[in-house]
């Protein structure tokens, strides 16, 4: 498990550091300009999913956020964030149904 810390994009440029996907789940500090970019270089489709952090007001865990099937070798963006799926420490928790192969970054625009 990783907590990646945004980068800021910049009107000249940035190159992006990436970081390897783990079992995870992995975290990325919250902000409303932040959005995680997620590139599957693998041969098969995954899907990235945010966990919801807390309970329901029955006690139940909040349902997590299945985002949409990443297709291999391809790059998707999510974000931004809303406040509700930061945790109490500021992280938003994500997992890949596979971490083989797959990249991600945090990106503050």
């Amino acid at each position: 498990m990783a907590t990646v810390t945004p980068q800021q994009v910049k009107y000249s440029g940035v190159v992006l550091t990436t970081v390897a996907a783990t079992a995870g789940p992995d975290k990325v500090k919250w902000g409303e300009d932040v959005a995680l970019l997620i590139t599957n270089g693998s041969g098969s489709a995954i899907t990235a999913t945010v966990v919801v952090p807390g309970n329901t007001k029955y006690g139940q865990a909040e349902p997590d956020v299945t985002s949409a099937s990443i297709a291999a070798t391809k790059q998707v963006a999510f974000g931004p964030f809303p406040k509700d799926l930061a945790d109490d420490n500021g992280d938003v928790s994500f997992t890949v149904s596979a971490a083989t192969s797959v990249t991600y970054a945090a990106i503050r625009v």
